[in-house]
């Protein structure tokens, strides 16, 4: 499939979720689908976002604001990725992905990023960054997401499982000494238990093989949000043209700029 084509699919699939609730202001160039769409392109390509308007250009596609504009109203809408998350299973799989947004030897230098990030390890390595904590159903679907600091413990997040109909199978990370603040669905799985839960570290071995998530560059919280959040809904909408188009449901190589 030639990028246009790539392009083009997920395009009408963000215009065809969002349907109802797509508006354009009289003044703007871009309707609320398009700069959704134009969100998830960009998680899809590994270029900066400077990179990323310019190669954009050439397609011709779009009538597109002024760079910094245009990403700034990316990042503003980032909250409707919501739409593309889908509805939990009766078994569902939680972990934890760490992300390096600075170079350790490095922490402490910038003003800007230290007020959001905080050095912790993943994968035992030490990074300093954000980590992010998704849900996934059995149809390999992600159901929620958030993210914290790297620093702390993935105990974080056990808020978040409260509103999830459903179990929730999580490894020995998010157990908590208060046993009233871990919820009723979350189930704790011992090493070499339950071993159904490799399905999300696939997923997250395809985010860093083929996406480069495993480093970002953000300058904000804000942006990392909105990374995130584009991150999430480009994963659904790709598993569903899989299936739609007859690929192999759980890969991305055939939808990679």
């Amino acid at each position: 499939m030639n990028t246009k084509a790539i392009i083009k699919q997920i395009l009408c699939k963000v215009s065809k979720m969002l349907k109802d609730l797509d508006f354009k202001h009289s003044c703007a160039k871009l309707k609320l689908s398009e700069i959704v769409g134009i969100g998830v392109l960009k998680s899809l390509s590994m270029y900066s976002f400077r990179r990323f308007y310019e190669w954009l250009k050439q397609f011709r596609i779009f009538r597109l604001n002024e760079r910094s504009r245009l990403q700034r109203l990316v990042n503003k809408y980032w909250h409707y990725c919501e739409v593309f998350l889908k509805k939990e299973s009766l078994f569902n799989v939680a972990d934890s992905y760490g992300v390096e947004l600075i170079h350790p030897i490095r922490y402490g230098r910038n003003k800007q990023l230290n007020s959001f990030v905080r050095k912790g390890i993943s994968n035992k390595r030490w990074i300093v960054g954000r980590k992010i904590n998704i849900v996934i159903n059995n149809f390999l679907q992600i159901v929620s997401f958030n993210h914290d600091l790297a620093g702390g413990t993935d105990k974080v997040f056990n808020s978040d499982f409260e509103g999830i109909n459903g179990i929730i199978l999580t490894d020995t990370g998010y157990s908590d000494k208060d046993k009233t603040k871990i919820p009723k669905n979350l189930k704790l799985c011992k090493k070499n238990s339950w071993n159904q839960r490799i399905y999300v570290e696939s997923l997250f071995s395809l985010w860093k093989r083929m996406l480069n998530t495993k480093q970002m560059m953000v300058k904000s919280l804000k942006g990392f949000s909105a990374k995130t959040a584009y991150l999430c809904a480009l994963t659904n909408i790709l598993f569903d043209l899989n299936t739609e188009l007859g690929y192999n449901r759980f890969s991305m190589k055939q939808w990679v700029l």
